[in-house]
């Protein structure tokens, strides 16, 4: 019976001449897998993982667990007051790979985001990207966003990679995810971030804010308490304060207590150091970007400003800046342009005020012009996919807001002991405007706060 088998085997084998190709392909194909000791995993199609060397394999093993939280909880820090958000103490940065700065799963659109920076020369944004999950499960990310705009003092080139998390994680409070970049390179490893821990954006989907403040700070301590109660009198439901200081050297939650108590503030740390050839402003467009994304889908407006920066509704007294924007309906808008007017005082005057309203009463006749990096924005954040600073990079339409009509950006510069050579404009006109609008804070106060 075997030979009877093997004679019919023989004569259709020889019967069909295309097989004798196939097979000595196959033959060939299998000799090299054995030389060179490939093993054939595919990652999603795209990617065949070579065999380590054993001095390779090292590597990989003191690198695998660098980011899982349960073996270097160190590697982490939280926000105060303490929630279920987690953030890298220090970037994730490899070389031809995205420069980490934050990663979270966002529970609406159930993504794992990853906030990234990159140098211009930077191709690594063109490729996929491939997230690998605890239980063995992977998803391919979605295309990045070229970034391709480069306006600022200093160019900053950003890149959001998301991957969409498998349903069987969903509820799940934190996870571990692989971010692998596919490439033919030789040893993929090192393109990769392992084991890295994730946690949840911190903002409860059912929890939705009308309009929220972010900013990072550095010892600018003593700004923050009139500027978080002009605001909050103006509208804002939540601040959230990004502290670019060291944590065992900040006294930011120390000053900021009572509004952290008061469930109106949050404080993120955020001590990154800028990347080689990058300044602190990577840092910041980075903390930016954590912001829009973080809350895309939890907040209508986010107000992006500095410590000693106001923003003053200019319809009457009583207007407060939700009152602006509620007018404005957001369907395409990604940003409103508010255009900077600064406030100061003639350098023979003395400072002897209490208040940075009373000591800073002078203005220029004009505000100043815009589109030259004084202009500052109240965010839509659905409809932006980067922002830098002053201007929405990659996003939905801007509008510019009326400073003598609607609003305008009152700028306390001279009181910022951190100039950066700023030419200040005569002061021409004293206006009182931003005391009176302060008196009317303090009353609302002890009102409505017992300190």
């Amino acid at each position: 019976m075997f030979w009877s088998a093997r004679e019919s085997l023989t004569k259709w084998f020889y019967n069909n001449q295309w097989v004798k190709p196939i097979g000595f392909f196959l033959f060939f194909v299998l000799t090299v897998a054995l030389i060179y000791g490939i093993d054939f995993r595919i990652s999603f199609g795209h990617q065949y993982r070579p065999r380590l060397s054993r001095a390779e394999q090292v590597i990989r093993k003191r690198n695998r667990f660098m980011y899982d939280i349960t073996v270097h909880p160190e590697v982490y820090v939280y926000a105060t007051l303490r929630n279920d958000m987690c953030f890298l103490r220090e970037k994730i940065e490899k070389q031809d790979f995205p420069v980490i700065h934050s990663v979270f799963s966002d529970p609406v659109s159930k993504n794992v985001v990853f906030i990234a920076v990159r140098y211009f020369e930077d191709k690594w944004d063109r490729d996929p990207y491939v997230c690998i999950f605890q239980n063995g499960y992977r998803t391919l990310s979605d295309p990045v966003v070229h970034d391709y705009k480069s306006f600022g003092y200093v160019v900053q080139y950003l890149a959001v990679i998301t991957c969409p998390i498998p349903e069987e994680l969903h509820t799940l409070p934190n996870m571990t995810v692989d971010l692998i970049r596919v490439t033919d390179e030789p040893m993929w490893y090192l393109y990769a971030a392992e084991n890295i821990t994730v946690c949840p954006s911190g903002i409860p989907i059912y929890r939705y804010y009308n309009l929220v403040m972010c900013t990072m700070v550095k010892n600018v301590d003593e700004f923050l308490p009139d500027w978080i109660e002009y605001h909050i009198y103006q509208g804002v439901d939540h601040v959230f304060l990004y502290d670019n200081e060291k944590q065992n050297k900040s006294t930011l939650i120390g000053t900021v207590q009572k509004y952290i108590e008061r469930g109106v503030v949050t404080v993120i740390p955020w001590s990154h150091e800028p990347t080689v050839l990058k300044t602190y402003l990577e840092v910041q467009i980075a903390h930016e970007n954590d912001c829009v994304w973080r809350l895309k889908h939890n907040a209508k407006w986010i107000i992006k400003i500095d410590v000693d920066e106001y923003l003053q509704p200019m319809q009457s007294r009583d207007t407060k800046i939700v009152d602006v924007l509620q007018a404005i309906h957001p369907s395409k808008i990604a940003s409103l342009h508010v255009q900077n007017w600064f406030f100061g005082r003639p350098k023979k005057s003395a400072a002897s005020e209490e208040t940075i309203f009373e000591r800073n009463t002078w203005r220029p006749r004009w505000p100043t012009a815009q589109n030259i990096g004084r202009d500052k924005n109240i965010i839509h954040p659905l409809n932006v996919h980067y922002f830098k600073i002053h201007g929405v990079k990659v996003g939905g339409d801007s509008w510019s807001l009326d400073p003598y009509k609607e609003m305008r950006l009152v700028h306390y510069r001279m009181d910022n002991t951190r100039t950066r050579y700023f030419d200040l404009p005569p002061w021409e006109v004293q206006d009182f405007s931003m005391v009176r609008l302060w008196q009317d804070v303090q009353r609302w106060k002890l009102r409505n706060w017992n300190f």
